[in-house]
């Protein structure tokens, strides 16, 4: 299952891929989501002791926290919990 708006709402708590500091090394982030958009989300995470905002792509979206699935480890970032994993297109990167 691919992420979209169909799967994601507001408040959701994500696992996704981010470059962070523009330099196009991609790094997991847990963080909550704000909006919803077409192309993706809208997201507030914590990096170190910073709160940072970020506008994800659905391709980048890892996973999302829900508790009515069973506790797995994620294949491609370093985490693991109830989550309901989707398909990515950049896998262990």
């Amino acid at each position: 299952m691919k992420a979209s708006k169909d799967n994601i709402k507001a408040d959701d708590a994500i696992i996704f891929r981010v470059s962070e500091f523009k330099d196009g090394s991609m790094t997991e982030f847990n963080g909550n989501v704000l909006d919803v958009g077409a192309d993706g989300v809208e997201v507030v995470y914590l990096s170190g002791w910073r709160t940072r905002y970020a506008n994800i792509p659905y391709s980048d979206v890892i996973a999302k926290v829900d508790k009515d699935q069973p506790r797995i480890k994620l294949d491609n970032a370093p985490y693991s919990g109830h989550f309901l994993q989707f398909d990515s297109n950049q896998e262990g990167k």
